[in-house]
Parts: structure tokens; C-alpha cells; sequence
């Protein structure tokens, strides 16, 4: 199978390559806006030619090696409105993502 070469993309896969939404989340609410624009214009202009190489797989069949291509395509995305339309990592009128919790469950909140 002809691989296309992702190599200079290697530093924002390593990055920002986080299988677990909230990992990428976190990645992005503790970056600098130059670095999240630095991520979203290496990556997006390559998104097309990622996405054709990864639909080569069954989306539940990616070979481990190119899991972290595919999750840093979908960090790009995530990105697309903090560059495109807040021109900020978080919303400043939301809270704040940085002080949210994973919950385990519907029944593990306690109030403070």
C-alpha cells in the first residue's frame, strides 16, 4: 500500500495525536492561540489527502500506527471554530474547559 509521507506533520501528531476527546480538549484550552493557528494551518491543508489515505481502514479497524494521524485530523477539526470564529482557544463568555470533570458515571457529582 503507497503511504503518503505525513513526516512534517510528525511534531502536531505527536501533539495533539490524543485518542480521548478530553485529552485534545485540554490540548487545546492549555495552548497558546499562535500555537493552535501554527497546528490548523500545517494541518488543514493536508486534511483531504488524511482522510483519503485513513478511508483506505474500516473506521473500527486503523491500524495502530495511524490512530494518532486520525485522531490529530480530528483535533484540527476541533480547532476550526477557536481559529475560524472565536479567534480565542476557549469562548470567553462559557466556562471555562480547563475546570470541567470527567464523570465517570450520572450518579458521581458531588455538590461542592
Amino acid at each position: 500500500m503507497n503511504t503518503p509521507d505525513f513526516l512534517e506533520l510528525q511534531e502536531f501528531i505527536d501533539e495533539w495525536g490524543h485518542a480521548d476527546a478530553h485529552q485534545r480538549l485540554g490540548k487545546r484550552s492549555n495552548s497558546d492561540f499562535s500555537d493552535i493557528k501554527r497546528f490548523y494551518d500545517a494541518v488543514v491543508p493536508r486534511l483531504g489527502e488524511i482522510i483519503e489515505f485513513l478511508n483506505r481502514f474500516p473506521v473500527d479497524d486503523i491500524p495502530e500506527e495511524y490512530k494518532p494521524l486520525a485522531y490529530m485530523a480530528l483535533a484540527a477539526c476541533e480547532v476550526d471554530d477557536p481559529v475560524n470564529v472565536w479567534n480565542s482557544p476557549e469562548l470567553t463568555y462559557n466556562s471555562n474547559a480547563k475546570d470541567w470533570r470527567v464523570k465517570k458515571s450520572f450518579y458521581d457529582y458531588v455538590s461542592d
